[in-house]
C-alpha cells in the first residue's frame, strides 16, 4: 500500500501486473486509496457503455468520456484493449481535475512508457496463508456496496467459494454473489443488485453448489451492532 500511495502523491501511473482479470483490484485498490464517494471508470472501447451497478463498475469507450464521467476520480483500462486517444491519458500532458490512472498490464504493453514500475499482484495459490483475511475484506467491501449488514462466512465453506477460483478478482465476485443472495429476498432481487440476469446467477449458484450451503453463511451481530452505536 505504501507504495500505491507513494504513486498517488506524484501523480503516477499505478500499473498492475497479475493473473485473471485486474480492473476489480483497481477498483479496490481505489476505493482504498480514495474511498467509494470518487468515481472508478473504466475505458474499454470493446465492452458496452454502461453505467456501474454493484458488480461492475461503469465503463465508457474513449479516454475524453472516461475522464468526464469520472469527475476527479480514476480511470482504469487494459493494456490491450487501448482507447483510442489513449494518448490523453499519458502524464506528458496533464490529466484533469486530478484524475488517477490505472493500467492493467497485458503481456504485448503498448503503455510502457507512460508507467511507474507495476505492482504485482500476487496468485490466489500464493496467499493460501491469507484467505481468511482476504475473505473477509471482500465480504466488508461487498457489504458497504450492497448496503446490507455485515456477514461471516464459516471456513466449511471456503471449498465452494474455492472450487474453480483462481485469481483474486474471482473470489471478489465469489463473495459479492454470495452476500447479494443472503442479503436479498430472492434470487431475482440478488440478481437485480448485481445487475445481471436471474437465471444466470440460479445456473452459476447451483453449479458451485452455493445455494445449498446459503445458510450457513452468518450474519455478524457484533459488527452489526457496532455500525449501529452513536459515533
Amino acid at each position: 500500500m505504501s507504495e500505491l500511495l507513494t504513486a498517488v502523491a506524484r501523480c503516477a501511473v499505478i500499473a498492475l501486473r497479475g493473473e485473471g482479470d485486474l480492473v476489480p483490484i483497481a477498483h479496490a485498490l481505489h476505493r482504498q486509496l480514495f474511498g467509494s464517494q470518487r468515481r472508478f471508470v473504466v475505458c474499454d472501447p470493446r465492452r458496452h457503455e454502461r453505467e456501474g451497478s454493484a458488480r461492475l463498475p461503469p465503463n465508457r469507450k474513449t479516454s475524453v468520456l472516461a475522464l468526464s464521467a469520472s469527475a476527479g476520480g480514476s480511470v482504469c483500462i487494459r493494456s490491450n484493449h487501448l482507447p483510442s486517444d489513449y494518448d490523453l491519458l499519458a502524464p506528458s500532458r496533464r490529466i484533469v481535475n486530478g484524475t488517477q490512472l490505472f493500467v492493467c498490464l497485458n503481456s504485448d504493453d503498448q503503455v510502457i512508457d507512460m508507467l511507474c514500475p507495476p505492482v504485482r499482484v500476487a496468485s490466489l495459490a500464493h496467499r493460501v496463508s491469507d484467505l481468511d483475511r482476504l475473505i473477509s475484506e471482500y465480504i466488508a467491501d461487498a457489504t458497504r456496496a450492497l448496503g446490507v449488514g455485515g456477514m461471516r462466512i464459516p471456513e466449511r465453506m471456503h471449498d465452494a467459494i474455492l472450487w474453480h477460483t483462481r485469481a483474486l478478482a474471482d473470489l471478489e465476485k465469489v463473495v459479492m454473489r454470495i452476500v447479494a443472495l443472503k442479503s436479498a429476498a430472492s434470487v431475482s432481487e440478488a440478481a437485480r443488485r448485481l445487475g445481471m440476469a436471474p437465471v444466470s446467477l440460479t445456473r452459476w449458484a447451483r453449479h458451485r453448489g452455493i445455494l445449498a450451503v446459503l445458510d450457513e453463511v452468518e450474519w455478524d451481530s457484533e459488527r452489526n451492532k457496532s455500525a449501529d452505536r452513536p459515533a
